[in-house]
């Protein structure tokens, strides 16, 4: 809808193009078994409501927010993947926030090393579990006037992030069970933004973003340990209040270990100076990124537990 109003040069003079698209849908679940699909889209440009709308609830309305979405799910398979799209409009402020696309594909729990056909017991390394998930996605807080600007193409985050899970269960001596673990993240990452020191102004300045390709990973493992000491007492003369009475001990054990990913090995981190007395600090060029960084600083933790409960038999 055009719209044209006032004179040319005056301050109430109005001259833009405003619009207003909606769509709704929602897929039957039996039209194709394992996928679904539904789309509830309300896209209005921020005069519309000021100009254009007849409508009571359009001509109220600050706030219009729209949705796609689509899964899959394979059947006699671990793998799904969905596919999400959003935007919120303001149109008071005229801000937008959009999320094109979310993506995210998942293999659910399985053992790798578990043998198509069995023949007597299980052994220790078919009991290893792993699990994969992949999530991708684009977002970006900008204004209507600078959606398809350079300025915002800086300032969006992305990234494709891996997760591998892995964990086992093993039992020593009969009595005493063993849950080691191991997680594995990997983001890969196309924009840089390194700071520098500027010796004539004295501040710190953050540069252009780089763009390119990089590789982040992280890891942490962890072992735990856990045992049940039962402890009873049966009285010998059944005529007594108090036929028995049973104690229950679950004692446990847990360590976890992540290595400092802020090391210079890595390459994750990096360091500016910050004044004039030479003081640096460190920090990550990929923090503006969709899924962080890997934590700095060395991870090491030991814990200990014990529940206990007490059972009477009157």
């Amino acid at each position: 809808i055009s719209i044209r109003s006032g004179e040319r040069g005056e301050p109430d003079f109005v001259d833009q193009n405003n619009y207003k698209i909606q769509w709704q849908h929602s897929q039957d679940p039996k039209a194709n078994p394992g996928s679904t699909f539904s789309a509830s889209v309300n896209l209005t440009s921020s005069g519309y409501s000021r100009y254009s709308a007849t409508n009571v609830n359009d001509i109220l309305a600050t706030q219009t927010n729209s949705s796609i979405s689509y899964s899959k799910n394979w059947e006699g398979t671990p793998f799904s993947l969905s596919f999400n799209m959003s935007a919120s409009q303001n149109s008071k402020n005229k801000t937008i926030a959009v999320t094109m696309p979310t993506i995210t594909f998942n293999v659910a729990s399985f053992n790798p090393l578990k043998r198509k056909e069995a023949i007597g017991k299980t052994r220790w390394y078919e009991k290893i579990k792993m699990s994969y998930s992949m999530k991708m996605t684009n977002t970006v807080n900008t204004t209507e006037d600078k959606i398809f600007t350079r300025e915002t193409l800086d300032n969006m985050k992305n990234g494709i992030q891996h997760t591998i899970p892995i964990s086992t269960s093993l039992s020593l001596f009969n009595y005493i069970n063993i849950s080691p673990s191991f997680n594995y993240t990997e983001r890969w990452y196309f924009k840089k933004v390194s700071q520098e020191w500027n010796n004539e102004t004295h501040q710190v300045e953050t540069l252009d973003p780089e763009y390119g390709f990089w590789r982040l990973y992280n890891y942490n493992a962890s072992v735990s340990a856990n045992t049940t000491i039962y402890g009873t007492y049966v009285a010998k003369k059944k005529e007594r209040k108090l036929q028995a009475v049973r104690h229950t001990l679950t004692p446990n054990v847990g360590f976890s270990f992540a290595p400092d990913f802020s090391r210079q090995m890595y390459g994750f981190y990096e360091t500016v100076q910050v004044d004039t007395t030479g003081k640096y600090k460190v920090y990550s060029p990929f923090t503006d990124n969709a899924y962080g960084v890997p934590s700095s600083g060395q991870q090491l933790a030991l814990t200990f537990g014990l529940s206990q409960s007490l059972e009477a038999k009157v």
